[in-house]
C-alpha cells in the first residue's frame, strides 16, 4: 500500500505562525517522507495581506521531508471555498485519492498511516464518501476502547480524505444545491447533522458566507453517505482567533486526541451510524452546548478575555 499513498493537499494563505506548525508536524508523521505534498497557496486579498502571503510563500518553497513537494501558486485571491473545490478536483484527475489539510491543523504522528489505510479499506464501499482524521470526544468509553472508527452523515473539513469516484466539482455548484433545499429535506438535514448546519448552509446560498464545508456535509446528506471518523483524534485545530478568516469565535469542539499513536487499526465493515454515537458527536453543535462552555469559561484563567472577544467579534 506503500507504493500508493494519497497525494497530501495544503491550503495555506497568509497565516505563517500557524503553517510552520502544521508543516512541522506532518513533517514528524510515519509515512511523511513516501508522501507527495501539494501546497496551494491562494493570492492575496489585498495590500495588507500581500506581505504576509509573500512570506507563507517563501516558507513553503523550502519544505522538506516529503517524496515531493509542489507548490501552485494563484496570482488571484480565490477564497478558501473555490481553492479548495479547484484544487481537489484538480489532484483527483490523476488521482484515485486524496488527502487535505488546512494551514491550522496539528496532526498527530500516525495521521497518515490512519488517512492512507482507511482510504484503502473504504474505497469499493459505495455508503462512505469521505474519511476523517478529527473527531470529538464522544464519550462511552467501552466503544471507544472497543473500536477505532464510527460513522456519521455529517463530515468535518479538519484533516480528511475522499475518492475521484466519489467527488464531483459540479455537486457544489449553487443551483445543483438548491435543487435539494426543500422544506423536508432542511428539516431532516437539521436533524441529523446538527442545530447549526441548517443555518450554515442558509448564510452560504445568500452568500453571507462562502463556505465549500457545509456544501460538502448537504452532499453527504442529500446523497445519503457516511463519513468514517477515527474514535480518537488524529487532529486539532489552532486557527482559533483574531488571524482566522471563518474561526474568530471561540472553539467549543471537545476532542480526545490519540497519544498512542498506533498504527493498527480496526476498521468496520459495517458502515451505519450508530445512534447513541450520533447522539453524543451531535451534542457539540447544539446552543445548549455552546452556552454551557461559554459559561464555564469565567471560572477559567483567560476565560473572560475570550468571552469578551468572542462578543465584540460577533455583535459589535
Amino acid at each position: 500500500m506503500h507504493n500508493n499513498l494519497a497525494p497530501i493537499c495544503l491550503f495555506v494563505y497568509n497565516r505563517i505562525d500557524e503553517t510552520k506548525l502544521t508543516i512541522k508536524a506532518l513533517q514528524v508523521n510515519f509515512l511523511a517522507n513516501e508522501s507527495d505534498l501539494i501546497v496551494f497557496s491562494d493570492g492575496y486579498k489585498d495590500e495588507n495581506d500581500a506581505h504576509s502571503v509573500r512570506i507563507v510563500r517563501d516558507f513553503v518553497r523550502n519544505i522538506s521531508g516529503f517524496r515531493s513537494v509542489k507548490i501552485i501558486e494563484s496570482f488571484n485571491n480565490k477564497g478558501l471555498a473555490k481553492s479548495v473545490i479547484e484544487g481537489v478536483s484538480l489532484v483527483l484527475e490523476k488521482s484515485e485519492n486524496i488527502i487535505i489539510l488546512e494551514d491550522d491543523l496539528i496532526t498527530t504522528p500516525n495521521f497518515l498511516d490512519f488517512m492512507n489505510q482507511a482510504l484503502s479499506f473504504y474505497k469499493d464501499n459505495k455508503e462512505v464518501y469521505s474519511v476523517n482524521g478529527f473527531t470529538l470526544d464522544v464519550g462511552w468509553e467501552e466503544f471507544v476502547r472497543l473500536n477505532d472508527v464510527f460513522f456519521h452523515n455529517r463530515t468535518y473539513s479538519w484533516g480528511w480524505g475522499t475518492w475521484s469516484d466519489k467527488w464531483c466539482g459540479d455537486d457544489f455548484i449553487n443551483q445543483n444545491i438548491r435543487k435539494y433545499m426543500d422544506d423536508r429535506n432542511l428539516s431532516l438535514f437539521k436533524k441529523n447533522c446538527g442545530e447549526d448546519i441548517l443555518r450554515m448552509l442558509i448564510d452560504c446560498m445568500s452568500g453571507a458566507n462562502d463556505s465549500w464545508y457545509v456544501k460538502w456535509v448537504f452532499i453527504h446528506f442529500i446523497k445519503n453517505k457516511l463519513a468514517v471518523y477515527p474514535t480518537l483524534s488524529k487532529v486539532r485545530n489552532i486557527g482559533y482567533g483574531d488571524s482566522a478568516t471563518h474561526c474568530k469565535t471561540i472553539d467549543v469542539l471537545e476532542i480526545k486526541y490519540d497519544t498512542q499513536y498506533s498504527k493498527d487499526f480496526k476498521f468496520s465493515i459495517n458502515a451505519k451510524v450508530n445512534h447513541r454515537i450520533s447522539k453524543n458527536f451531535l451534542s457539540f453543535f447544539t446552543f445548549r452546548h455552546k452556552l454551557l462552555f461559554r459559561f464555564r469559561l469565567i471560572f477559567k484563567s483567560e476565560g473572560l478575555n475570550l468571552l469578551w472577544k468572542d462578543i465584540k467579534y460577533k455583535y459589535l
